[in-house]
């Protein structure tokens, strides 16, 4: 992946917070605080433009769409991790205890209808169900003892160390090379006889 060769991928030991009461911000409900640490991860990042030269890496053929030579001709891809992210994020927005709050603000894909909404919530749902079985967690949890001696009971400790890559790494090379927020009318290149078009979306 063009991320693996343009970034230097470290790795470190990182405590997840699993904490089952205390809720950090990411899970409390809807604000702005808690939309400001959301979007601090990159969920909203617009594309990086990919070189021709680098689509066969990418797992991409030249019938994608691509911009117009006079806008350097690449092909605009985004980091997968960082849509997961999003789709993360809007399963959160889409949690009934958050739903009201997200839906009467109409933004985004609260602002796209039920039926639009229902398709981008249940693709999103199904596309983090797909990366979690494809990378399988094998690590595995133990259980503490909560109260005190005379009346202790087993709690699942879901505080576990892993093995991650460096987030901020790849987040801050994808803040860095995203395209400029407006681009030209013009910025794509028209598909030709030759280019495969699919009759609907994938």
């Amino acid at each position: 992946a063009p991320v693996l060769d343009d970034v230097d991928i470290s790795y470190q030991v990182e405590d997840f917070d699993g904490r089952f009461v205390q809720e950090n911000i990411y899970r409390q409900v809807g604000s702005p605080a808690v939309d400001a640490a959301w979007d601090d991860l990159g969920i909203g990042y617009r594309s990086i433009l990919l070189p021709a030269s680098r689509i066969q890496e990418a797992g991409l053929t030249s019938d994608h769409a691509h911009a117009r030579e006079k806008y350097g001709g690449g092909y605009p891809v985004y980091v997968e991790g960082l849509h997961q992210l999003h789709c993360l994020n809007l399963v959160r927005q889409s949690l009934y205890y958050n739903y009201d709050y997200y839906l009467a603000q109409g933004k985004e894909a609260f602002r796209d209808g039920p039926d639009v909404l229902h398709w981008h919530v249940s693709h999103c749902l199904d596309v983090i169900r797909q990366r979690l079985m494809c990378t399988m967690d094998t690590d595995v949890f133990g259980s503490v003892w909560v109260g005190n001696l005379t009346s202790a009971s087993p709690f699942v400790d879901f505080n576990t160390k892993h093995v991650c890559k460096n987030f901020e790494d790849i987040r801050s090379w994808a803040e860095k090379n995203q395209r400029p927020a407006l681009g030209p009318e013009d910025f794509w290149e028209p598909p030709d006889e030759n280019t495969r078009i699919s009759r609907l979306a994938p």
